[in-house]
């Protein structure tokens, strides 16, 4: 919020800004998801999550600031609010998520991601899990 702040209200619009801003939230999304892919621990996966998740509202910030910059207020206000709402949402379904990990830890002993068959135990939690937006 503080970065969205600064670049918004108290900086004069400038495109190159946003291109810059859009260009490092695209490779901090990506670098993100490809270390997530790597992951063999849920606190490690769910955080990289939310590394990525954070990018693509930076990418919303960015594309607010090109059309802050070509003088489309309400484009701009409108890319943030839906950066603003994709972070709410995923908050809320990260909490839940989180919850679950610490589920998993005290059924298995380990957060360690492998199959265990716990989702078949428990198939309402995987039903909340799959309805929410992560």
């Amino acid at each position: 919020f503080a970065l969205a702040r600064a670049l918004l209200v108290w900086l004069p619009p400038d495109e190159l800004l946003g291109i810059i801003t859009l260009a490092v939230a695209a490779f901090s999304a990506i670098l993100a998801v490809l270390y997530a892919l790597q992951a063999d621990d849920w606190r490690q996966l769910l955080g990289l999550s939310s590394a990525e998740n954070a990018a693509i509202a930076t990418l919303l910030l960015g594309a607010a600031l090109i059309f802050r910059s070509a003088g489309l207020a309400d484009l701009s206000m409108l890319a943030w609010l839906v950066g603003l709402l994709h972070l709410a949402g995923h908050s809320l379904s990260k909490g839940a998520l989180l919850l679950g990990a610490d589920g998993a830890y005290r059924a298995r002993g380990s957060y360690r991601l492998q199959q265990s068959g716990l989702l078949r135990a428990s198939l309402w939690t995987y039903g909340v899990g799959w309805c929410s937006p992560a």
